[in-house]
């Protein structure tokens, strides 16, 4: 093979390589678009479930903070490196709580085997939040 004949195979090569980036690129932002939509999708339904609605009932609401204490969930701070102190110190960012994780948390705390995921799609294939909540209660009796 001659220089001219590798050079264009490289060419052929490294414009390869680009595509398949772009492609592996453009599905990542097709299942994040994918996820984001199924969660707006299962919030709508939340807003709308009639079990949700506490304006009748005298009923204690629970604060983030008080659902973080009973789970014990690891609040995760952001470190960034200080290049002046060539270290990583804490961000002055708040620091970052996974809901979904969190609800996987609460529902195990109940003595349920399921996580968010379960609640999101019973919820997305029509059912409520009480039904959800009997189904997996008597799996575990």
């Amino acid at each position: 093979m001659n220089q001219q004949q590798l050079a264009k195979m490289n060419i052929y090569h490294i414009a390869t390589e680009q595509i398949d980036q772009i492609s592996d690129s453009f599905q990542v932002m097709m299942r994040r678009k994918q996820r984001s939509l199924k969660v707006k999708e299962f919030l709508k339904r939340l807003a709308a479930d009639p079990s949700l609605d506490n304006s009748g009932a005298l009923s204690t609401t629970r604060s983030i903070a008080e659902w973080l204490h009973k789970t014990e969930y690891p609040i995760r701070q952001e470190m960034i490196f200080d290049y002046s102190k060539k270290r990583f110190v804490p961000s002055e960012n708040k620091p970052l709580i996974d809901l979904a994780d969190l609800m996987s948390r609460l529902l195990q705390k109940q003595g349920m085997d399921c996580t968010f995921e379960d609640m999101m799609d019973f919820v997305l294939s029509g059912g409520s939040i009480d039904e959800f909540m009997n189904v997996y209660a008597r799996k575990q009796n």
